[in-house]
């Protein structure tokens, strides 16, 4: 198919115009539901750090080892993921997912008694 644009170059501006943008495109998904949905999928660390800072959940670097501490102020304990190769596995996906669940959980339950 011809593109419009490429051949009435005035129409171009109406078909880029910030009024007609928007109704076009899909709304962005959170990355917590990106990895819920897709586990598997080629998730970083970087990908892990990102969705720790959006929850406030504190992320320890590995001393020496390959295994991050992710760490929540609600909870007890730590969760531990693994990042030997580039791609985190997808069990220390679902893990974090759960783990963030639970921390959005008490931290909503935490201002709800205050």
């Amino acid at each position: 198919m011809i593109s419009r644009a490429k051949y009435f170059p005035w129409e171009r501006d109406v078909l880029l115009s910030p009024s007609n943008r928007g109704s076009d495109l899909a709304p962005k998904i959170p990355l917590l539901e990106q990895m819920r949905r897709n586990p598997r999928g080629d998730w970083t660390i970087d990908d892990v750090a990102k969705l720790c800072a959006e929850h406030h959940i504190e992320l320890e670097a590995p001393s020496g080892g390959s295994h991050y501490k992710a760490i929540s102020p609600f909870l007890p304990g730590h969760l531990t993921i693994q990042e030997r190769h580039r791609r985190i596995k997808p069990p220390y996906i679902r893990s974090l997912v759960a783990m963030v669940d639970v921390h959005i959980e008490t931290m909503k339950q935490g201002k709800l008694g205050e």
